[in-house]
């Protein structure tokens, strides 16, 4: 059984390139949502979220000022 069976998160390393593209038209979708609760939804990290949003080259801090 793998990770995602038993229903654990992905971390960074684990992301698909599908997984990023999800997190970011996530982010733009869901502009009313904190970036620190878009990983509740997606199964991943925080850490991953917010990693694959800077490379996205989408600044993070001023969305949740």
């Amino acid at each position: 059984i793998n990770k995602l069976e038993r229903g654990e998160i992905k971390s960074y390393n684990e992301l698909t390139n599908e997984d990023k593209k999800k997190i970011v038209e996530f982010y733009y979708n869901n502009k009313s949502i904190k970036i620190s609760d878009i990983h509740k939804f997606l199964d991943v990290s925080q850490r991953s979220v917010s990693r694959v949003l800077q490379e996205s080259n989408i600044n993070t801090r001023l969305k949740n000022r």
